[in-house]
Order: structure tokens, then sequence, then C-alpha cells
């Protein structure tokens, strides 16, 4: 299996961002800054991506909410 060289960054703002090839890419990967109540130790808090990413396109991610709630939710091909 090819493993993937691209670099996934998560901002605590809500955007995770991809450094490819040592260059950060102009748009993100995931912008989710509505819903994320970021500051403090809140905000988008972590990425996992699904064990078959390559061919379903799953991703969760966990952050805070503008209530201060935690929330994890999946994004990708449905």
């Amino acid at each position: 299996m090819d493993r993937d060289p691209r670099l996934f960054i998560v901002e605590q703002e809500g955007r995770i961002r991809i450094v490819k090839s040592g260059q950060l890419l102009a748009t993100p990967f995931l912008d989710i800054t509505g819903p994320v109540g970021a500051g403090g130790e809140r905000g988008l808090l972590s990425v996992a991506f699904h064990p078959s990413y390559a061919t379903n396109g799953y991703i969760y991610v966990d952050y805070t909410d503008n209530n201060g709630d935690t929330r994890i939710r999946t994004f990708g091909k449905r």
C-alpha cells in the first residue's frame, strides 16, 4: 500500500490544512470554522482517517462547538 506523503495540520479555529512537498496548500482540506468554538482548550481537537480512507474518503473530527460541547462528526463521500 502506498503511503500518502501529505502532512495534515489541524488548526484550533476549525481548519485542516495540507502541506505537500514542503508547501502549505492555499485551500484547506476541511473548513468547519462556523460550528467550532475556538479558544483556550476549545476548538478543532483532532482528526482520524478511516482505515479505508483511500476508497471511502471518511474522516472523523473531534471539536468543541460554539456552546462548549464536544462533537465527533464524520465527513466524506456518502
